[in-house]
């Protein structure tokens, strides 16, 4: 950090590469406050410089730029979401970057008429990358987090809130659509992105769509009640049962893809955070559902999760915020376990939303605060937890665990 702050070029690609990586390491390591400055100073990089307006004429240089842009835009617009605060890269409507094997493709030396943007243009390979795919879903996921943060801290008629869900439903459904048969989440094409070195990339996309809609539509788990007697609403039981199987898609792909030799999940501490909202979302089948093939798929799901967690935790100092977060929700459900777990309130908003910290325990009268000292995740404490919602194979691993 001290090279980086004592630099003799303030601003340049090179510099705005190290902010951002720094950045990284930074957020990983759970200094928020470090984070925060580097990554502010990026974007404001990316201003100074002009970036996408002013590019090279270098082919692989100008496309650098490119990446390094949407890289900032994309770390604005988690970040802002995150913490609530406005966007400073706010205008889209620039180049998208090249498809990803055309840009590894592409060799020092090139001609600057080596792949023309007409040529680009032609061949929809601004149009038909991963990462150009999962813009849309940045997008998407900003609108998905203000809607629930506005449930909570202003006042929004109810109608207009299901109105808002029904316009993000269906842009997450157009974008499914429109995806292009060679990212569509198919054996095949995840086999095919594997050997060209894309595999990991490719596994982000999906994991990234399921997460905006496992988020979308958590505010109705407690809604779509089919206790007998209740108060039916067909379309929130719809929703429910979506963010149900979207939780468990998104389950299932991080299990895949780090259970495949090469591709471990370890491209960032934030799956952490996938896959405790994933879990609450098992718990409440495991909690309210009344049927046994369900209660079983949520407690396999709930085992994998958590074996990936622990897994994590041995790379990313951050995924401690997590585990603290899924240990609350549970001390929670064990304390009441009624669906007012579940309410869209204050608490659940940083549960859900504020990814880089711990949160209180729900019911604070009964249990003490998570800001306190909390029992670090492995120990026979957190173990004896998860004791209650396994079944007899995790038991013997968590055994195995502690006595090793």
């Amino acid at each position: 950090m001290e090279s980086f702050n004592f630099r003799s070029v303030l601003i340049d690609v090179s510099s705005l590469q190290g902010s951002v990586l720094l950045g990284f390491v930074a957020f990983v390591e759970g200094d928020n406050d470090q984070d925060a400055l580097l990554s502010s100073q990026a974007i404001c990089m990316v201003q100074i410089m002009r970036l996408p307006h002013c590019l090279s004429s270098d082919p692989i240089r100008r496309e650098v730029e490119i990446r390094l842009f949407w890289q900032c835009w994309m770390m604005d617009a988690w970040h802002t979401s995150r913490l609530q605060i406005p966007r400073r890269l706010n205008d889209s409507n620039f180049k998208r970057p090249l498809e990803e094997r055309a840009f590894n493709a592409m060799q020092p030396g090139d001609p600057a008429s080596h792949l023309s943007e007409a040529d680009i243009e032609s061949l929809g390979l601004r149009n038909s990358g991963l990462w150009s795919s999962m813009l849309t879903l940045t997008e998407i996921h900003n609108q998905v987090v203000q809607l629930n943060d506005q449930m909570v801290q202003i006042s929004i008629p109810y109608s207009e809130i299901r109105r808002r869900v029904v316009e993000l439903s269906l842009k997450l459904d157009l974008w499914i659509r429109e995806l292009p048969d060679h990212l569509l989440n198919t054996f095949s094409n995840r086999e095919t992105h594997a050997k060209s070195g894309l595999g990991r990339e490719f596994a982000i996309l999906h994991l990234l769509y399921h997460h905006q809609s496992q988020l979308l539509y958590y505010q109705f788990l407690n809604k779509g009640s089919t206790i007998i007697g209740a108060d039916m609403d067909d379309e929130a039981v719809a929703y429910a049962a979506q963010c149900k199987a979207h939780a468990a898609a998104l389950s299932e792909i991080m299990w895949d893809t780090n259970s495949t030799p090469g591709m471990e999940c370890l491209w960032s501490p934030v799956n952490g955070h996938l896959l405790v909202v994933a879990s609450s979302i098992h718990l409440h089948t495991l909690l309210f559902s009344t049927s046994d093939a369900e209660i079983a798929k949520a407690r396999r799901l709930l085992e994998q999760n958590f074996i990936m967690l622990l897994h994590f935790q041995k790379y990313w100092p951050f995924l401690e915020f997590s585990m603290s977060r899924l240990r609350s929700f549970h001390r929670a459900c064990q304390i009441n376990a009624t669906e007012k777990n579940f309410d869209m309130d204050r608490w659940m908003i940083q549960f859900l939303n504020r990814y880089g910290s711990r949160v209180q325990d729900r019911h604070n009268e009964f249990g003490r605060d998570l800001y306190e000292s909390d029992p670090i995740v492995g120990t026979s404490a957190a173990a004896a937890l998860w004791k209650e919602v396994s079944g007899s194979e995790f038991r013997q691993f968590l055994g195995n665990l502690n006595s090793s």
